[in-house]
């Protein structure tokens, strides 16, 4: 009778003292400082170095690179700078698995998640949620998984009282990413959350080859494509150790409201290691949702900023054709911020040039230098301007707001909006005054954007063509 008392009395107390089962950490010392006070202190020289972003409304998806904290916790910083404190009560982050390979995706069940920082719990009644939306637990695939790790001591460092979901994602292909985020969507769509795609870029290649393949991956990530994203991972055009969360975030963030990507910052660790060899991309973006006030707003380009890159073209234009030297003009914060821009060259009223960029990845000299000298050399339906041409040429800029997916062409306005369509690996850009030259309506705009593109004419009515708005100050 008292052993029996005894063993009741040893469970009670060891019920009653069960303790919680948390993750890690498994990178401390290795990813990021397993110190807490030197983890602080890293953290606190990296924000410190790291400008304010703003954006006009909460965030709603972060793209996140997950290297050490010495290569790419820098570009990490600034997307989790635009972060409050008390902004969001749960984050979801999506990661890849590097250690275990599987089919689908696998959400964490433990409590929660440590690190030097303190233990970050995870949202159990979510989890629940998610389980019974049909999502999956594969213990194998969250040990030591280093992807979702990294990003929490830096979440924890900017919120305060917040709690996560860990989700990682195996080989998956396109419809089981969609179905995915809409499992996920369908159990979020009420709740304040924050989701955070965990990729690097492209491996291992030289610095002049990693750019060009990221190049890519940050033009279809800013144009909202996760489709043609995962097509052009499957290719091999573009790369991302992370491509599924990206996918998966990018449909989750359209679901949830968000209309517009931006890039925050690219680089690669050689730029640290200075070894040029063998390079990785880290790349920050955001997604949110933007007003149509604010999509309409002014560029905010001063007359002295507009003179000012009318001559950076002309000069670019001279220095490439006559072989002479540039001398860069005097510029203010404004041109250094990152900007797209097309150059027009026309000779006597007709077209002879014209090239830019789409997305926003360099700072707005650059854009237009860049994009003088390949309209006038490189644009492949004219022979390269010679000298003689110099004299006769007219060119014109075109600053560009960023692009739009445009849900309904009810929204497009002649004489505000330029057009980009995409199908697959097709695409064509149309600025907006080509529109307002032709005398074209909505209709007409749409079919020869498509043309441009190399498409049908009708391709815009079909179901899988994206179709993008975008404003410009030409001058």
């Amino acid at each position: 009778m008292l052993k029996m008392l005894r063993y009741l009395l040893i469970l009670i107390v060891y019920l009653g003292c069960a303790k919680s089962d948390y993750r890690g950490p498994n990178v401390a010392g290795l990813s990021y400082p397993q110190d807490e006070s030197a983890l602080e202190n890293i953290l606190n020289k990296i924000f410190k170095d790291v400008p304010e972003t703003h954006i006009p409304n909460s965030p709603i998806l972060l793209i996140e690179p997950h290297a050490g904290y010495i290569y790419s916790g820098r570009v990490a910083a600034f997307g989790y700078r635009i972060l409050k404190p008390e902004e969001f009560k749960t984050i979801i982050i999506l990661g890849p698995s590097h250690r275990h390979y599987f089919f689908g995706a696998s959400v964490d069940t433990l409590d929660g998640h440590k690190t030097p920082l303190g233990i970050t719990p995870f949202d159990k009644k979510l989890i629940k949620r998610l389980l019974k939306a049909g999502l999956k637990h594969i213990p194998p695939a969250h040990n030591k998984e280093h992807s979702i790790e990294v990003q929490l001591p830096f979440l924890q460092y900017r919120l305060k009282d917040f709690k996560v979901v860990e989700i990682v994602i195996g080989d998956c292909d396109l419809n089981y990413l969609k179905n995915l985020a809409s499992k996920i969507f369908e159990v979020v769509k009420k709740q304040n959350v924050l989701i955070i795609a965990s990729s690097d870029l492209s491996h291992y290649h030289s610095d002049t080859k990693a750019r060009e393949i990221d190049q890519k991956t940050i033009e279809i990530i800013s144009n909202f494509d996760p489709d043609g994203f995962y097509q052009k991972i499957r290719s091999g055009e573009c790369e991302a150790c992370g491509g599924a969360p990206i996918v998966t975030g990018l449909h989750l963030a359209k679901k949830l409201g968000a209309n517009m990507v931006k890039p925050l910052i690219y680089t690669n660790s050689g730029e640290i290691t200075k070894d040029t060899a063998r390079v990785v991309g880290y790349l920050s973006a955001v997604a949110y949702k933007k007003k149509e006030e604010e999509i309409n707003a002014s560029l905010g380009l001063s007359d002295h900023d507009k003179k000012t890159l009318k001559k950076i073209a002309r000069s670019a234009i001279n220095a490439i054709v006559r072989n002479e030297k540039f001398v860069m003009p005097e510029l203010t914060d404004r041109l250094k911020e990152k900007g797209a821009a097309f150059v027009t060259i026309k000779k006597m009223g007709r077209l002879r040039g014209c090239i830019g960029f789409i997305v926003a990845i360099k700072p707005l000299y650059e854009s237009v230098f860049e994009a003088a000298q390949s309209a006038a050399c490189r644009d492949p339906r004219f022979s390269p301007l010679s000298q003689e041409e110099l004299r006769e040429i007219e060119i014109e800029i075109s600053v560009l707001t960023e692009p739009v997916l445009v849900e309904d062409t009810k929204e497009i306005t002649i004489g505000r909006d330029g057009l980009i369509i995409k199908r697959d690996s097709y695409l064509g850009l149309l600025l907006p005054q080509v529109a307002t030259d032709n005398g074209w309506d909505v209709k007409e705009f749409l079919n020869h954007t498509c043309l441009k593109a190399g498409l049908p004419p009708d391709a815009w009515k079909q179901k899988g063509t994206l179709i993008y708005r975008f404003g410009a100050e030409v001058f």
